[in-house]
């Protein structure tokens, strides 16, 4: 794919997941994770029917603006079948939702009188050209084939970033998880932090039990190594490998290979046995009792899992707080 190719996919990809996403990317903090706004479609299309859908504070949404957003989404829903009028009217509503949110979100920024340098819209276009690997003619391109121009892209980065920061002001910054927090999650949810009891196995198979009972002999002698064996005489999976079949959790095992593999020691190798139409032995690499991790080995992982969860709550605080204080009419119905 070329790199133009590659950011109109990129873009494309990110403003489908927009407005179902928008926590999200206030929770990775970057920037260019909000842009996937900045390729609407022209409003130049001629004679549209181009009725109004919302006005919040004024501002109006169109039903071509709120269209363009429901067809971003659209390779994701089954348009098929009898529901799915239903369907349509039910994406109709949420993206339209999503779009008002993110009217109130540009009128804070303006009303907090947010300014964005030039240098700033052009330092964020560098970091999408470089994390792309895009020329700046292959940058040029995939803005002009979303129908936009230069200055206009420019001009939807710079509300973006306003925006970001009205989100990171109001949201990001006042979300908080503490030491006492995470350890408390932690206390409470032992269980999902648990390590069963794990084993790696290596394998030989062989359709001749008598060469391979030979084989055994020669592992267990030390004339021969299991994984050296396996790569000479196997006829099994991971043969090329040692006959290493990897690590799996005990309870996962067959309840026959339990049964052999309880009268082993690690460095051990089993008897000779049947499976599926041939023979096999097994060799206990290692096995690791089950095990609780450490608070400290997880604590990131409680952080990040707690602020998520918090930051989702604040961000639905703040858009309700917005919601109530705003003055929205919404017109959906009579539009569709």
């Amino acid at each position: 794919m070329t790199g133009s190719g590659l950011t109109r996919e990129i873009i494309l990809h990110t403003k489908r997941n927009e407005y179902r996403r928008s926590v999200r990317w206030i929770c990775c903090g970057l920037i260019g994770a909000c842009l996937c706004v900045l390729f609407f479609s022209s409003l130049g299309a001629a004679k549209l029917v181009n009725r109004i859908v919302a006005v919040v504070n004024g501002e109006i949404i169109t039903l071509h603006e709120l269209k363009t957003e429901v067809q971003g989404g659209g390779p994701g829903i089954d348009q098929s079948g009898p529901e799915s009028a239903q369907k349509s009217q039910d994406m109709q509503r949420r993206v339209l939702e999503a779009m008002i949110n993110d009217k109130l979100i540009k009128q804070e920024a303006e009303r907090f009188e947010i300014q964005v340098s030039d240098a700033e819209v052009d330092a964020q276009i560098e970091q999408i050209k470089k994390e792309n690997n895009l020329s700046q003619d292959e940058f040029e391109q995939a803005v002009r084939d979303q129908g936009m121009t230069l200055d206009g892209y420019r001009q939807a980065m710079q509300e973006e970033i306003m925006k970001s920061r009205v989100l990171s002001n109001m949201v990001r910054q006042k979300v908080v998880v503490g030491e006492d927090e995470m350890r408390d999650y932690f206390e409470q949810h032992k269980e999902e932090y648990r390590q069963p009891q794990k084993v790696h196995l290596r394998i030989i198979l062989h359709p001749d039990r008598g060469r391979l009972e030979k084989v055994r002999e020669s592992i267990v002698s030390g004339d021969i190594s299991f994984a050296e064996a396996a790569g000479s005489v196997s006829q099994g999976p991971g043969a090329d490998q040692g006959g290493d079949l990897g690590v799996y959790a005990w309870k996962n095992l067959r309840p026959e290979w339990r049964d052999i593999l309880n009268h082993l020691q690690p460095g051990e190798v089993s008897q000779v046995f049947s499976l599926q139409g041939n023979y096999a032995i097994l060799a206990l690499e290692e096995m690791t009792d089950e095990q609780t991790q450490s608070f400290e080995s997880v604590k990131e992982e409680i952080r990040q899992k707690l602020y998520a969860r918090k930051l989702e709550e604040r961000f639905s605080d703040y858009i309700q707080g917005l919601r109530e204080k705003a003055v929205i009419d919404v017109r959906l119905q009579d539009a569709s």
